[in-house]
């Protein structure tokens, strides 16, 4: 309903859950206070162009807002909005408390305000000045974790942690959100990423000369990591003997004492941060709740059980789950490759984007379908990070019970070791992207995936892409995979099924592959329906293996005899991509490389780093349109 010209105040009675709109018809805006009686408002501004921007402003019930539309323009003007408030979110990380000053397009002219009801509400975490008999608002925030697992939350609301602050506790998903209103435990403030441990800290050493330091410890911790003053984890290495401690971060159990001993040149009290043990297997934990959004926030140090199964951040049978803008890290345990970064299992609808997951005991991140009378449908892995893990950095797979797993697109995503891979003592073979279905006889399949515009490199002892195990259409696009890590004995670069492993229907166009033990792996060729538009590469020359079907090894002058035998890439290219640096880690190409409009148009429309597809002429072979 429209209202009169001037200050406004709408009160809960009065059109609540409905638009209410001020407007002259004209252009000009008035001042709008707004001073409700509910908690939340969602505030449009529209353009003469029907174009809209919708905020959100969080408020308690008194909280008072001014709206101020303090300059109206077209042409060489400009429009500036102006919000203030003390609650106000308009982004996950930035809560406003002055002034915030937005300007609008050049031609797009404010024309009128509307304001409406929502019922969602803002609670707010902080570890240091909260107290859980707070109402939980930014003013008078909570305190703890366990505080906000004994609520029940309702769609849309925000349950937001303080930055800069610590946790040692599990966060248990209480409630469920809805189509639209997500539950969503992020941050607020500004700094670090508040941080969520799974662990407890070790303290009060004592000194027994030689640089040795013992402290009381109940059990066997598993896992030890050193936090260094300057911020840098490392993770340490634990000895089977006490006479073996010779080097910092070694570390050794006495079973029968109950201590824990460690090598320092100084009191490991001051000499670091902090000594982390891990206390549980979870910092996040969500169960059968849908609509969940987590956010924003770092979880590490959880690892209790040398099995495989759980994460650091774990979702189970929820749908339309987001994990967003994460880290994870440092959780499980290397020598058993167990524990994962983000954990994912029988979700539908699940997105996983925009995270950094690293020195994870077995995987960064796993989506899994696993138990009977659930699916793993339309799941996105897209735009994370994932480095230094145990057995792989993404995985996708599912075991042997009923239920689909059917339409998973992993995308844009970057996978590699670096040279502190091997942290712990450990070195285990590491995949990139895993897909695979049950290892036992199954009639089940993973189908329909999609692996495109992946940046792969650096892989230890294994494959940069690997489809393996009862997998039905896999399509692999436009993904750059190079090199090995330092000391590997194998590895490929895009392995596809093996004999008796009932893998069909895979797609392989316009992909990169340099410097693999076999840029191309295929030991069955009829799993392969398609394969053109690729760069096998090997830069040794020789009786370097470039690609190797049906048995059969093919190297740096076999390229038609591959060809012919195959039937596959008679479009592809045999020979060095020209990156602009590969030695920096810079795989976009050179003006003069030969995979430059010498792909084939497969649907996708932007590159890794969003660039649109084509520049030229036809797309580019890998992970880099050049432009």
């Amino acid at each position: 309903m429209s209202k009169a010209f001037g200050e406004q105040t709408p009160t809960l009675g009065e059109d609540a859950v409905s638009w209410q709109t001020w407007s002259d018809g004209a252009g000009a805006i008035p001042n709008v206070t707004i001073n409700p009686d509910w908690g939340k408002l969602s505030l449009q501004m529209a353009g003469a162009e029907g174009r809209s921007a919708v905020y959100d402003l969080g408020s308690a019930a008194t909280r008072k807002f001014t709206l101020t539309e303090n300059r109206y323009g077209t042409g060489s003007g400009v429009g500036l909005l102006q919000i203030r408030g003390d609650t106000v979110a308009f982004i996950q990380d930035d809560d406003i408390v002055d002034w915030e000053t937005y300007t609008a397009p050049v031609s797009h002219a404010w024309r009128y305000v509307q304001v409406r009801e929502t019922t969602f509400v803002y609670y707010y975490v902080d570890a240091t000045l909260g107290d859980d008999a707070h109402p939980g608002t930014r003013a008078e925030p909570w305190q703890t974790i366990a505080k906000v697992n004994g609520e029940t939350f309702l769609p849309g609301d925000h349950v937001l942690f303080k930055r800069g602050e610590t946790w040692r506790e599990q966060l248990n998903i209480p409630s469920s959100g809805s189509a639209g209103l997500p539950i969503t435990f992020s941050a607020y403030g500004s700094g670090d990423l508040p941080r969520i441990y799974g662990s407890t800290q070790i303290s009060t050493w004592s000194d027994e000369g030689s640089n040795i330091w013992w402290a009381d410890c109940a059990t066997d911790p598993g896992n030890l990591w050193f936090v260094n003053t300057n911020g840098v984890i490392v993770w340490g290495t634990k000895e089977a003997l006490k006479a073996s401690l010779d080097t910092e971060y070694e570390w050794w159990f006495d079973d029968p004492n109950n201590r824990v001993y460690v090598y320092a040149a100084s009191d490991p009290d001051s000499r670091y941060t902090s000594i982390e043990k891990p206390t549980r297997n979870y910092c996040v934990y969500c169960s059968n709740k849908d609509y969940i959004t987590v956010s924003y926030l770092d979880c590490q140090f959880s690892g209790i059980t040398d099995e495989d199964g759980y994460g650091a951040i774990w979702v189970h049978g929820s749908d339309y789950p987001i994990i967003e803008y994460c880290k994870v890290h440092h959780t499980g345990y290397i020598v058993s490759n167990s524990g994962s970064g983000i954990y994912t299992l029988n979700d539908n609808g699940l997105i996983v984007r925009y995270n950094t997951c690293y020195f994870c005991g077995r995987r960064g991140i796993v989506v899994a379908m696993y138990n009977a009378g659930y699916t793993s449908d339309n799941i996105l892995i897209e735009h994370n990070t994932v480095y230094n893990n145990y057995h792989a950095g993404i995985d996708l797979f599912r075991s042997n019970v009923a239920g689909s797993f059917d339409g998973a697109i992993v995308r844009y995503n970057h996978v590699y070791n670096d040279s502190d891979f091997g942290q712990g003592g450990v070195l285990t073979a590491s995949h990139g992207i895993l897909l695979e279905g049950p290892t036992a006889a199954s009639s089940y399949r993973l189908t329909n995936a999609k692996v495109y515009y992946n940046l792969v490199h650096h892989m230890y002892q294994d494959q940069g892409i690997i489809v393996a195990y009862k997998v039905d259409g896999v399509e692999i696009y436009n993904n750059t995979v190079y090199g090995i890590f330092t000391g590997s004995t194998g590895g490929q670069g895009i392995s596809i099924g093996g004999t008796g492993l009932l893998v069909s229907n895979i797609i392989i166009k316009n992909n990169i592959v340099v410097d693999q033990f076999s840029p191309l792996y295929v030991p069955e060729s009829s799993d392969v329906i398609a394969c053109d538009n690729n760069c096998w590469y090997r830069s040794a020359g020789g009786t370097a293996v470039y690609t190797r079907v049906n048995g059969t090894a093919y190297h740096f002058n076999d390229q038609a005899a591959y060809q012919a035998a195959t039937g596959w890439d008679t479009n592809g290219k045999w020979e060095d991509p020209v990156f602009v640096d590969a030695g920096a880690l810079d795989f976009h190409l050179q003006t003069t490389s030969p995979c430059k409009n010498t792909g084939v148009d497969v649907g996708l429309s932007l590159d890794y780093d969003g660039i649109t597809v084509p520049q030229g002429a036809a797309p580019d072979m890998g992970a880099y349109e050049y432009h």
